[in-house]
Order: C-alpha cells, then sequence, then structure tokens
C-alpha cells in the first residue's frame, strides 16, 4: 500500500510539472491592424471619437490601465517592440 501510495505521489508531481510548463511567447509585431484588433477588445477611446491615436505612448498606457496591468515588473518599456508581444500574450491569456 507504501509503494503504490509513493507511486502515485510521484506521478501527480510528475505529472503536475508538465502542466506548468511555460508556453513559448509568439512574437507580435508592433503595426496598426494589430493596433486597432487590440483597441476592439480594450475600448481606450470614450464611445464618442475621443481619444489617444492607437499605437502612440499615450495609447499604450491607457491600454496598460484598461488591462491594470501597470504595475507588472514583467511588463516591458512602452515604447518597445516587445510591449506589443507582451500584450498581445496577455490578451490571449485573457479568452
Amino acid at each position: 500500500m507504501l509503494k503504490q501510495c509513493l507511486f502515485l505521489a510521484a506521478l501527480l508531481s510528475l505529472s503536475g510539472c508538465s502542466l506548468f510548463q511555460s508556453q513559448p511567447i509568439k512574437v507580435q509585431e508592433c503595426n496598426q491592424d494589430w493596433y486597432l484588433e487590440v483597441e476592439s477588445q480594450v475600448m481606450t477611446h470614450d464611445g464618442e471619437g475621443h481619444g489617444p491615436d492607437p499605437g502612440t505612448d499615450e495609447w499604450r498606457n491607457v491600454v496598460e490601465f484598461r488591462l491594470e496591468i501597470r504595475d507588472d515588473p514583467a511588463l516591458p518599456d512602452i515604447s518597445s517592440e516587445e510591449w506589443c508581444s507582451y500584450i498581445d500574450n496577455y490578451l490571449a491569456q485573457l479568452n
């Protein structure tokens, strides 16, 4: 019985490790089409057409605010290409 419990515990711990392996991060190019896709999900404007232009640092700042990730230490610099990949992967996890 003890051997069976130890075997089961070992099997569960090994299978648990495979569940938490990180997925490869998708690289997302920053471009106008992608900005518009993010805008359709995050809505940085006020509904009356007022808001920052998609892709600007001001727009990126609003995206971070709306997603409540401003304090995330893993968040890349707002002006970097890596920022788009981070946001794209973050939104994919929400869906």
